[in-house]
């Protein structure tokens, strides 16, 4: 029985990709934070392997805040990320969505979104770089030659020297 409960726990870890002690050290230390008295089963141990926080990453409530924060369109070129991994969940996740749907269910997609990334890492992937925000195009040139013209015309108007 117990051989074939570690053969067990070690096929779910071979499955899900887990290839380092380091992941498994920090699925102890979630499960010492949970405070159970049971042992998990072997599919949470392994979502708690890949946890963003043993990458030092954010949490998925921070990182969720950030993507809802700097997925608003008042922030479009200005936003600023902790780690490409939540913009790439954000993009993944869709950044409209995010905006309009409700609360649990863009957490429910972005969470899976951001978890996909962190394995990525975990993997030892490199993520490619959050892009870099457009440039203003150029805008019309200001030269006092200009600005004398439209005084000009204004004041053409203003005494009814319309041409």
């Amino acid at each position: 029985m117990m051989n074939a409960a570690k053969l067990e726990w070690l096929a779910e870890f071979m499955r899900s990709g887990i290839n380092s002690m380091d992941q498994l050290r920090h699925g102890m230390r979630m499960v010492s934070a949970s405070k159970s008295a049971f042992v998990p089963a072997p599919g949470v141990f392994v979502s708690w392997c890949f946890a963003p926080e043993g990458l030092g990453l954010p949490s998925v409530e921070v990182a969720y805040s950030q993507a809802l924060r700097n997925s608003h369109p008042g922030m479009e070129g200005r936003g600023k990320w902790f780690h490409p991994a939540i913009y790439h969940a954000t993009a993944a996740a869709g950044f409209l969505s995010l905006q309009t749907l409700p609360r649990d269910l863009g957490m429910t997609r972005f969470e899976q979104k951001y978890l996909e990334q962190c394995r990525k890492i975990w993997r030892g992937e490199e993520l490619p770089p959050v892009p870099v925000a457009q440039l203003a195009a150029p805008g019309k040139s200001i030269t006092p030659e200009v600005g004398n013209k439209a005084l000009a015309a204004l004041r053409a108007k203003r005494s009814g020297d319309v041409q």
